[in-house]
């Protein structure tokens, strides 16, 4: 049995130095087995958001802003608050 890749649901990405930057600009696709592959701005694998230059700004922001880390961030403003109340009055 042999596996193919499917360009649907596939993208590709191409991590470069800024220096390098500008040569990727100029591609769209790779071709990989025999399949033209998009080549993606920034992609999500496992949950983590990529991109070219690994600066994870897009991942930074996205996991800042999740409902998970709002009510973190409620939670310990509350927890906080709590422990002052009720163990130091």
């Amino acid at each position: 049995m042999m596996m193919t890749l499917n360009p649907d649901k596939s993208d590709s990405l191409l991590f470069v130095t800024s220096q390098h930057e500008q040569f990727v600009h100029v591609l769209d696709s790779v071709n990989v087995a025999n399949t033209v592959v998009p080549l993606a701005k920034q992609l999500k694998s496992l949950g983590v958001v990529l991109n070219a230059n690994l600066t994870f700004n897009q991942h930074t922001q996205l996991v800042y802003q999740s409902p998970v880390s709002i009510m973190s961030e409620r939670f310990a403003k509350f927890a906080i608050h709590w422990i002052k109340t009720q163990c130091f009055s």
